[in-house]
């Protein structure tokens, strides 16, 4: 299951969140130690082995000893529980290293991995070959534009190089094609939203999604 920690928010908050996502949300004021046995209980009854919390640089809500150290001790003995360890993955910006390296124990049982944005260079083929096979399982034929650097290139910077953005753009491409019947990946202008506005090329995909920009063509 994944869950975003909600800004500023302290372990109860964070606790809280993860029992709602659950469909279980606590009744009355309760403590941390109370609330971290009810998310083990109830990540056992649903049989859930893994919890995602992005976001996690906004936990701790003063970003203080006394409030942040509470917060790393409650996930880090989830992972070390007896009766129901769980699978902690935790993401989010740079500036949670320095969160993470306040609890030496917990750093010791997690493995940091650093997502840099993309590069045309270093993850342009891992790109085509993504978007390859989503038109693959959607039955959408591609006129061509993966072997089109052009393309590959526009749409890492469309995306703002982030990988996972530039997945959900092209779904939301998809999704449009299969919506109005077609059987190739979009005919017309290539609409990809970038930071400082909107660009066109002559290539054939419909990309929606707007990144960082409240302006329309």
């Amino acid at each position: 299951m994944s869950v975003v920690v909600p800004g500023r928010s302290t372990v109860k908050e964070t606790l809280n969140a993860i029992l709602r996502e659950l469909g279980h949300p606590a009744r009355g004021r309760r403590d941390e130690d109370y609330l971290s046995d009810l998310v083990i209980n109830y990540l056992r009854e649903c049989g859930v082995a893994a919890v995602h919390l992005d976001e996690v640089q906004d936990s701790g809500r003063y970003k203080t000893k006394d409030s942040v150290d509470p917060f790393l001790k409650i996930f880090r003995n989830m992972l070390q529980h007896k009766e129901w360890p769980v699978c902690l993955i935790m993401t989010a910006t740079p500036e949670d290293r320095e969160l993470l390296n306040r609890d030496k124990t917990l750093l010791r049982r997690l493995r940091p991995m650093e997502m840099r944005p993309m590069t045309f260079k270093d993850d342009g083929k891992a790109l085509r070959e993504t978007l390859g096979k989503l038109f693959e399982d959607a039955d959408l034929t591609d006129p061509g534009m993966l072997s089109m650097d052009e393309f590959v290139g526009i749409l890492i910077h469309a995306s703002a190089g982030r990988f996972g953005v530039a997945v959900e753009m092209s779904i939301e491409a998809i999704g449009e094609c299969l919506a109005e019947g077609e059987k190739e990946i979009g005919r017309g202008i290539l609409q990809m939203p970038t930071k400082c506005g909107w660009i066109a090329t002559k290539s054939s995909i419909h990309l929606s999604r707007k990144i960082g920009s409240s302006s329309t063509p």
